[in-house]
């Protein structure tokens, strides 16, 4: 046991400094004279946490492995269709699908975000993506009319359920419910442009947003109704 006379505590360490303040300790010896029990300063190594650093380090590595094969393929598969380009740009479908895929998986797993958050982009993207395959394969528009509508509705669902299991936190998930209750009133744009020709799937989706923005007004308490007319304008 060693000594510090200028922090005035016993140090249980092998070290010649005290880990306070840097002085020089000495050794701890124990006499009548002063009978009061000085606080000790016990420096068990396994008592300190160890550091996350070199999972920190593997994180990253494996980020930039998958970010490196993804430039890898997308740019090998340009390379090849234009040395032997037949008059289709076949790997631009591939790496949309690679972005697609980065949005929608990779971004969720390597940077930490709100589950309200990685919702609302995976259901923007994922509608994107539909809808550029649409025009590409020149198609009959079963994205938009069909896989859109319900996709929003399913997103705006499961912040419904997780404004109920995380009440304590409804004040950051009611903007990304909003953000879906407009979404889903975007299909019926599309009924308005013909973009989509069977409507009842958008009528649907613009019904449920409808309900969903009803229930949240009817069943809100008053910080939360306070909080929808600001975010609405009302």
């Amino acid at each position: 046991m060693k000594y510090c006379s200028k922090c005035n505590v016993k140090v249980n360490t092998d070290l010649k400094k005290c880990p306070l303040c840097s002085m020089v300790l000495s050794v701890w010896k124990t006499s009548d004279s002063n009978p009061v029990p000085l606080p000790t300063c016990d420096m068990d190594v396994e008592k300190y946490p160890k550091s996350d650093a070199g999972v920190t380090d593997k994180y990253n590595f494996v980020f930039r492995l998958f970010f490196f094969i993804t430039v890898v393929i997308g740019s090998t598969c340009l390379l090849i269709n234009l040395l032997y380009y037949s008059g289709v740009l076949w790997s631009l479908y591939v790496i949309g699908t690679l972005l697609y895929l980065w949005i929608t998986v990779a971004y969720p797993l390597f940077v930490k975000r709100k589950i309200g958050h990685i919702i609302v982009i995976t259901t923007l993207s994922t509608s994107i993506y539909l809808y550029s395959l649409e025009l590409a394969t020149r198609s009959s528009g079963w994205g938009l009319s069909y896989v859109t509508p319900f996709l929003f509705i399913a997103a705006t669902l499961m912040i419904t359920f997780i404004i109920f299991l995380r009440r304590l936190k409804w004040r950051e998930y009611s903007i990304y419910q909003t953000i879906m209750v407009i979404l889903g009133f975007l299909p019926v744009i599309f009924c308005i442009t013909g973009l989509v020709t069977p409507i009842w799937p958008s009528i649907l989706s613009a019904f449920y947003s409808f309900l969903t923005l009803a229930g949240m007004f009817i069943f809100a308490d008053k910080k939360y109704k306070n909080e929808l007319i600001k975010r609405f304008h009302l």
